[in-house]
């Protein structure tokens, strides 16, 4: 028989237009026993008023409310609340797509005793649900390899995210994990912590998670500067990889973190200012003006983190940036971001892309 609470953590700022949505998903669980934990960040909306009425008919629900201090910062509060064996996060403008997802991944769980069980996620584009690719993995797969963290945390990018996701609270408390003041990409950080702690992974293969595309959330708005953001991120990670005494071991994680923040970052700039070239050459200047930066600029040009990757594609791209940002071509860099951005050639390797491709392709395919 499956077994065991589960918290999951839901914090919310201004979100009345997708809140229900989010919390029945919830509460129509096959899965009885939960507990609702909704971190209300001081939102002026109707977004509170939803929350309490939700709180007065299901007693598994439970309202916190506290001051505005970032997603991080509530999903912290919401920790410091669970008491069950096991811990999910979604976002309030996200859903959960069947009402199996918590009785299958607890199961998984049960089954396999590992420390985060993972699944499949969709993305809501447009009143369109998109899959995205799946992650490939299961009961077998070798996580310590470097290729699994170079798919899981970004060429597909399925580790990096919180939502998908159930952690054994106990393993999270033992290692002291939380999420960092930051004001994006908090919860990839968090997964750093937890995989360099040595979590153990399960896998369920099915679709448990719906990603929608919020152009009003965080991740989706315009930032001016995230560069000393990532590079902190890059940097508390060299710090406990320091006092693990794991640098070596784990230093491709950073260098990885390294480069596609460089080319999310110029992609960024590029677009939002009239897609001048000069805004790419700027953010990479920016960057190399970090001795950290320029440390693990070397050790990508000596093709130390390629190694063990299997992808050619993205051992020619890494070994070639390193190599160009090592002898400063940064205006050969800016002109390559631009193609790759001008082109769509970045949103078509991304996980999304490359299936909305797959069904054009179908579709074509069926058309003939």
């Amino acid at each position: 028989m499956v077994s065991g609470r589960v918290n999951i953590i839901v914090p919310v700022y201004n979100q009345e237009k997708y809140l229900s949505k989010c919390i029945d998903s919830i509460i129509s669980q096959r899965y009885k026993d939960i507990e609702l934990l909704i971190i209300d960040g001081g939102s002026v909306d109707n977004t509170i008023n939803i929350c309490k009425e939700y709180e007065a008919s299901d007693n598994r629900i439970r309202v916190i409310r506290k001051d505005n201090s970032g997603i991080g910062s509530a999903r912290n509060t919401g920790i410091g609340y669970a008491d069950g064996e096991y811990i999910m996060f979604v976002d309030s403008d996200d859903y959960l797509p069947h009402d199996n997802v918590i009785h299958d991944m607890v199961s998984e769980a049960e089954k396999t005793r590992t420390d985060i069980i993972c699944g499949n996620y969709c993305r809501l584009m447009d009143d369109v649900l998109i899959d995205a690719v799946r992650h490939g993995y299961n009961d077998a797969t070798d996580v310590s390899q470097r290729d699994f963290r170079f798919r899981g945390f970004f060429s597909g990018g399925i580790l990096s995210y919180v939502w998908c996701k159930l952690y054994r609270r106990s393993f999270i408390a033992d290692n002291g994990i939380s999420f960092g003041e930051y004001s994006y990409a908090e919860d990839k950080m968090f997964n750093f912590m937890c995989y360099v702690h040595g979590a153990v992974y399960g896998f369920v293969d099915e679709n448990v998670y719906v990603y929608r595309k919020n152009t009003e959330s965080v991740s989706w708005q315009y930032a001016q500067d995230r560069c000393s953001d990532w590079m902190a991120i890059i940097n508390e990670l060299d710090n406990t990889l320091q006092k693990m005494s794991l640098p070596d071991k784990y230093r491709d994680l950073e260098t990885y973190t390294l480069f596609f923040a460089i080319f999310f970052d110029a992609k960024m700039q590029y677009e939002y200012n009239k897609r001048r070239l000069s805004q790419i050459r700027g953010v990479i200047k920016q960057y190399m003006g970090y001795e950290k930066a320029r440390t693990l600029v070397r050790y990508m040009a000596k093709g130390r983190c390629i190694r063990g990757i299997r992808s050619v594609f993205w051992k020619i791209v890494l070994f070639g940036f390193g190599v160009m940002l090592n002898l400063r071509m940064y205006c050969l860099i800016s002109i390559g971001i631009k193609m790759l951005v001008d082109l769509d050639i970045d949103g078509r390797l991304s996980s999304t892309g490359r299936k909305k491709l797959c069904q054009a392709f179908l579709k074509m395919s069926q058309n003939n």
